[in-house]
């Protein structure tokens, strides 16, 4: 919670009468009204967003958003804060700040290798009460599997709860995903990306980092890799358009108030020749409450 703290001084004069009517001395008092404004970091959609590409940032004071390196783009709480847009811009490093945008050093350009070959980053528990971090992935490519395998190259997260996340690769632009934290490590997540300095693959990524609280009402169930809300969305595999493997885990949807059944319909303006198949012996299993 940040507070502006606001002391406005009205200059009165005051005209005193004598009793025989006359006008005595004119004298200035000063008068001060002390207001308090509050307001949450929560998080802000900025000036410069379009219906189709939204981009979000966090309530800060202006001050605040300095501080932290933020581009601002645009208010929030009435006026009193600014929209603060947090980037990491830079191979590797600490995410301290909730809903941050971590990109490659050169995005939108494509990311020179320059002789690394991770790119490695942390989200430390410095907030309380926070249970799963969510990733969006605004913009994402690295090299893609061969044969399903991502192999050498590929991006992998870390769960300080054990849970085994799968390996990815490819182009994962508009997909997401939930690295549950737990509620004992010092560290909420972490995630890596991979790269094969043999491969030429065209490497860009800008990814949204959004801690998400224990009692939000987006959090997901446990087990969740990833987690839909509202009543319509569209769901696809990683990298769609060509499946990678092992690639076991749970997509769950939100119950919304006053629904009670979901309906599974396949996308019609989809290009792919057949946008919903499973190869011989694959399986999918419809979990109750998830």
């Amino acid at each position: 919670m940040r507070y502006l703290l606001y002391i406005l001084f009205i200059y009165v004069f005051i005209d005193q009468i004598s009793v025989d009517g006359a006008p005595s001395k004119k004298k200035q008092k000063y008068f001060s009204l002390l207001n308090i404004v509050r307001f949450a970091n929560q998080k802000c959609t900025t000036q410069s967003s379009t219906p189709l590409a939204s981009r979000h940032g966090t309530c800060f004071t202006r001050d605040e958003c300095n501080n932290n390196g933020g581009l601002i783009d645009g208010n929030c709480a009435s006026g009193f804060g600014v929209c603060c847009v947090l980037t990491l811009k830079s191979c590797g490093g600490t995410i301290t700040q909730n809903c941050t945008y971590v990109q490659n050093p050169e995005f939108p350009s494509g990311f020179t290798l320059g002789g690394n070959t991770m790119c490695s980053y942390t989200v430390p528990r410095n907030m309380d009460g926070i249970c799963s971090i969510r990733l969006d992935f605004e913009t994402f490519s690295i090299r893609q599997p061969v044969q399903g395998n991502c192999l050498n190259e590929n991006f992998m997260a870390t769960s300080p709860t054990g849970l085994v996340l799968p390996v990815l690769c490819g182009t994962l632009t508009g997909s997401h995903m939930y690295i549950s934290s737990g509620t004992v490590s010092q560290t909420a997540a972490s995630f890596k990306i991979n790269f094969d300095p043999a491969s030429n693959a065209v490497r860009s990524w800008d990814i949204k980092v959004t801690m998400i609280p224990c009692n939000s009402m987006t959090l997901p169930p446990d087990g969740c890799l990833q987690y839909y809300t509202g009543t319509t969305a569209k769901i696809q595999n990683f990298n769609f358009g060509a499946l990678l493997q092992s690639q076991a885990y749970n997509i769950c949807l939100r119950q919304e108030a006053g629904f009670c059944t979901v309906s599974y319909s396949v996308d019609e303006s989809s290009q792919m020749p057949d946008p919903f198949n499973l190869d011989l012996g694959a399986t999918s299993k419809v979990n109750p409450g998830k």
